[in-house]
């Protein structure tokens, strides 16, 4: 299955298949986590990071965007002459030059953010815009119509690589579904397909859709020539409840810098090249594609800037042979250092979490739900001040639920077996450090006096000082921080309403409103009831 985003490059030489990393994002939300794969660079380098320790995500109004020095995966590879295309979700900014078309991608066809962040028959109540539909920089349908969208973004990678494919120059595609996402949706050939609800539904459509884009390549002759990458940009979204996934036994998901939160699928395709079905035991980034990538085309990453990710194509390509991970140590960061924030405040952001080797290290810790006793909390307009029910940055984690006496806060750093379910971040000292290879899930922490939780914890402090002395002395500017503007909405028609009083601003495609709405087995999040709905045939709801 490809999970949010599926990365086709041709290489220039010809070096099926499949092979799986150990595969950290780069962060733990959506904007940060998509800047550092385009990029190859930590979003704290970018401007990317976010303006609160959540992280944050640029909203549909966003006035700030990826820099525009900034170099992305396409515009390096279009500078060596590859033909360039980008369907799905960029979240990456909307304003003026920002784009994906604008970037470094010949051709752009897309939702541009999340399909939360627009009113449609998926969330009639959303309280601004409805959800654009771009081609290039166009509105071609506005709200968007999620029934088609799947079947839509797999014709358009279709039609891209059958054409490339037929050409002299190499591509790049990048493939960036909509799903899973909330609100979940699935086409009516897909609604009550599987036993998961909408979400499993949802997610059968993608993996048909990757289907379509696998065969688009067998047909074209070009899957011997191509490397396929698999991967996603965070953990779950476990406040949405079962529409947000599960992380295994992974603990938590996304919005934390637990393992559940930035520990993703990482699979490579690449037929008579990688071996397949081989598991790699080493550590690698979703950002070590942009320099991966690079090297396999021949071509020399810029020199005027730090780059985080590695190239990885040895431990793609060493066919049984041992290769090591080109990363001694992975900085996992809860926002932007810096940001106007007291030292020790719970929220303060920066890096909370290295992992090096088998190790990982938390100095400060956050909880998106409790986990021992799941009880998801919904935000209302009256917590967020949005009319939407959704919090002004990337939504709202649950209420900070520890007990009246603090006990849930003074429990010794290795007994975390209820935590509890916070808002703030809990500073450790010592420091938790964990043994993944043994203890992936991040429940026994070593114990603190122990001779080898201080040589280690120095190790680790010696790291991150290194690390962060690469880091620009003046920080760059919070791209998250500088706000909206709803001037700089994407609006087919910002005096719609004049026309249409009871429907959203910005719509032209009205009659999307009512679409065809799958439910299959749980209601949607929010919990809000579009004009039409059909539900699967798993649906408890078809006897009510």
């Amino acid at each position: 299955v490809c999970v949010r985003a599926c990365v086709c490059v041709q290489p220039q030489a010809k070096l099926s298949s499949a092979k799986a990393p150990r595969f950290p994002s780069g962060f733990h939300v959506c904007t940060p986590a998509r800047a550092a794969l385009l990029t190859g660079r930590l979003p704290v380098r970018s401007g990317m990071a976010g303006a609160r320790w959540t992280g944050g995500v640029l909203l549909p109004d966003a006035a700030g965007a990826l820099p525009r020095d900034e170099v992305t995966l396409a515009e390096a590879l279009r500078d060596e002459g590859y033909r360039t295309a980008m369907a799905g979700k960029w979240h990456l900014g909307q304003r003026p030059g920002s784009l994906p078309h604008e970037r470094g991608f010949d051709s752009y066809f897309g939702v541009p953010f999340s399909v939360d962040m627009g009113a449609s028959a998926w969330r009639p109540g959303y309280g601004g815009p409805s959800l654009p539909l771009l081609a290039n920089g166009t509105v071609i349908e506005q709200p968007a119509d999620l029934n088609a969208l799947t079947d839509r973004y797999a014709a358009f990678a279709e039609t891209f690589v059958a054409e490339a494919a037929a050409g002299e120059a190499p591509f790049f595609l990048y493939l960036a579904f909509s799903h899973v996402h909330t609100p979940n949706f699935a086409s009516r050939a897909y609604c009550g397909a599987t036993r998961r609800g909408t979400f499993g539904d949802a997610l059968a459509e993608m993996d048909g859709a990757v289907g379509r884009v696998m065969a688009a390549l067998e047909r074209a002759g070009a899957m011997d020539d191509t490397l396929v990458w698999f991967t996603s940009d965070n953990g779950p979204w476990l406040t949405q409840g079962l529409d947000g996934g599960s992380a295994g036994l992974l603990r938590e998901g996304k919005q934390t810098t637990w393992e559940g939160g930035v520990r993703v699928p990482g699979v490579a395709h690449w037929r008579g090249t990688i071996a397949p079905g081989t598991v790699i035991a080493e550590v690698a980034a979703s950002y070590d594609i942009f320099p991966t990538a690079m090297a396999l085309a021949g071509a020399e990453l810029p020199a005027d800037r730090v780059y985080d990710g590695r190239d990885i194509s040895a431990l793609l390509l060493s066919a049984g042979a041992v290769a090591r991970s080109p990363h001694d140590c992975l900085y996992i960061y809860k926002g932007t250092p810096g940001a106007a924030c007291p030292e020790q405040h719970p929220n303060c952001p920066g890096l909370w979490a290295m992992r090096c080797g088998r190790h990982k290290i938390h100095w400060v810790t956050a909880n998106s739900i409790s986990p021992s006793g799941f009880s998801p909390y919904y935000p209302t307009a009256a917590d967020t001040g949005d009319a939407g029910g959704m919090g002004a940055d990337v939504g709202v984690v649950g209420r900070g639920l520890a007990s009246s006496d603090g006990s849930d806060l003074q429990r010794t750093p290795w007994d975390l077996a209820d935590l509890g379910w916070q808002d703030d971040g809990v500073f450790h000292d010592p420091p938790l450090i964990f043994d993944l290879e043994v203890d992936p899930s991040e429940r026994f922490a070593l114990d603190a006096t122990s001779a080898e939780h201080a040589a280690l914890r120095a190790a680790f402090e010696a790291a991150r000082a290194a690390h962060e002395a690469t880091l620009a002395k003046r920080p760059p500017e919070n791209q998250m921080a500088q706000g909206g503007d709803p001037a700089l909405a994407l609006c087919c028609d910002p005096h719609s309403k004049e026309r249409l009083p009871d429907l959203p601003n910005c719509t032209c495609s009205a009659q999307n409103f009512d679409a065809f709405v799958c439910v299959n087995g749980y209601p949607p999040f929010p919990p809000a009831r579009p004009r039409r709905m059909a539900f699967g045939p798993q649906s408890p709801f078809l006897a009510a």
